[in-house]
């Protein structure tokens, strides 16, 4: 069974606090983005106990990551994109910083399709128009702070997958791990889009198509 992040929010108390107005602004458009039920404030409050929450989230520029898990989660963290939001936000939902990354790929000829599960939690469904995009994202999610343990990208077999694998490629071993810590594997979509997926809450055929992917047996190792 697949996990949305929205509905997992939706069940907590969750509160994040940002050191500047345009942190604030930007965490408050993903959270419209994503559907993400969260009180967001413009500034740091001088006694953040007083807030009665399940999970306290702090946003400071030049902050070191911390994590900590009491009566309270709170994470401390800094700006950044929208991905490695996300999987900040998992961390805190956990109560501890993520170790596994699933990411499926659908190479459409003009829209691929990206789906990431973080630990067990679908995280992102994305369609995005073109290779550099979905790029940019993988590269944000493989340059996570902390690195994470194990990562495992999924592409299918469609239209467009060699450029896909050629820009990937370029990405380079810093990125992708010297010690091939991103397992790369390769997915039949002729069997991929038979899997029967119970995801009402997903509408976009691309996103559909690379979760299919993602949760399907691989044919051959990449890397």
């Amino acid at each position: 069974m697949i996990t949305n992040l929205s509905s997992i929010v939706s069940d907590r108390r969750v509160v994040i606090f940002c050191d500047a107005l345009k942190t604030y602004t930007e965490v408050l458009n993903i959270s419209k983005r994503r559907g993400l039920k969260i009180e967001i404030y413009p500034s740091i409050p001088l006694e953040e106990e007083l807030i009665h929450h399940d999970i306290i989230i702090v946003i400071k520029k030049k902050h070191k990551k911390e994590l900590k898990k009491n009566r309270v989660t709170k994470l401390y963290t800094y700006p950044t994109s929208e991905p490695r939001f996300l999987l900040d936000l998992v961390s805190a939902l956990k109560g501890e910083f993520i170790k596994s990354i699933d990411i499926g790929m659908d190479p459409g000829l003009y829209n691929i399709g990206i789906a990431v599960i973080a630990d067990g939690i679908l995280v992102m469904g994305e369609t995005v128009p073109d290779a550099d995009t979905a790029m940019n994202i993988l590269k944000e999610l493989l340059t996570y702070d902390p690195p994470v343990k194990r990562v495992k990208l999924k592409i299918g077999n469609g239209e467009n997958y060699r450029l896909l694998l050629q820009k990937i490629t370029q990405l380079g071993s810093k990125i992708l791990g010297e010690k091939g810590e991103v397992k790369m594997e390769l997915v039949d979509e002729y069997y991929a889009k038979r899997q029967v997926l119970a995801v009402d809450f997903l509408k976009d055929k691309n996103v559909i198509a690379a979760l299919k992917i993602l949760l399907s047996k691989s044919y051959k190792e990449l890397r």
